[in-house]
C-alpha cells in the first residue's frame, strides 16, 4: 500500500469525482491517448512516523493531483470536487489486501496543503489544476 494507491482508491470511490472523470485516475502519468478530463496522482514526499518506542508502520505523505480538463471552469470544478472528497477523510479505515483473512487495514486522514493553481498549454486547449494534499496513513 502507498499513499498514491490510497489517494486513487479514495478518488475512484467518490461519486462526485467519478461523475466528472469516470475511471480516468492515473498514477504518475496519464496514457498518451487519453482524453480529458482526468486526474494524475503523484507522490511528492513521505516521512515515516516515529513514537517513543520506535518507528511505526505509518506515514505522512504529500500527494499531488494534476486535474486536466479542456476548459478552465471544468478544471476548477473538478478541483473543488476533489477538495470536497478529501475533506471527509478523517480516520477512515480502508482494507489493503482483500485476499488475506481477515483483511489488514490502514487508517487514513487527509489534509489540504499548499499548492493549488491552474495553468494551461500554449494553445489553451487543456487546463491543469494542481492540488497538494497530506495523507497520513498507518496500518492497523
Amino acid at each position: 500500500m502507498s499513499a498514491t494507491e490510497i489517494a486513487m482508491r479514495i478518488l475512484r470511490g467518490d461519486p462526485g469525482v467519478i461523475a466528472y472523470v469516470s475511471g480516468r485516475v492515473y498514477p504518475g502519468v496519464a496514457p498518451q491517448d487519453v482524453e480529458p478530463p482526468y486526474i494524475v496522482v503523484s507522490l511528492i514526499s513521505e516521512e515515516q512516523d516515529v513514537v517513543l518506542n520506535g518507528h511505526l508502520d505509518g506515514y505522512d505523505s504529500r500527494v499531488s493531483f494534476a486535474i486536466v480538463a479542456p476548459f478552465y471552469n471544468l478544471a476548477n470544478a473538478i478541483g473543488e470536487e476533489v477538495k470536497a472528497c478529501f475533506s471527509g477523510v478523517v480516520h477512515r479505515e480502508m482494507t489493503i489486501d482483500e485476499e488475506e483473512s481477515p483483511p489488514p487495514t490502514v487508517a487514513v486522514t487527509a489534509f489540504k496543503t499548499s499548492a493549488d493553481f491552474i495553468d494551461h498549454n500554449e494553445a489553451r486547449t487543456n487546463f491543469r489544476r494542481i492540488q497538494d494534499f497530506r495523507i497520513r496513513w498507518a496500518r492497523q
